[in-house]
């Protein structure tokens, strides 16, 4: 895996990449669940999908404000 980027990569690409693929996972198990579960399962997991991506926004945003300095 070291061998794939030519360059060390920064702390903010790090935190981008890792966000990312948080996000990617978040939202492809929702759609699991959704198609699994119909109704008021779909709208629970939907919601804390929701609540789980905006607590990662958050985190990224806080993380990007520290690296700045």
């Amino acid at each position: 895996m070291l061998r794939l980027t030519p360059d060390n990569l920064s702390r903010a690409q790090a935190v981008s990449a890792i966000l990312a693929a948080v996000a990617s996972d978040t939202v492809s198990k929702v759609a699991i669940g959704a198609a699994i579960g119909r109704g008021w399962f779909a709208a629970d997991l939907a919601t804390m999908a929701l609540g789980s991506l905006a607590a990662g926004g958050a985190a990224a945003r806080l993380t990007f404000v520290f690296l700045a300095d």
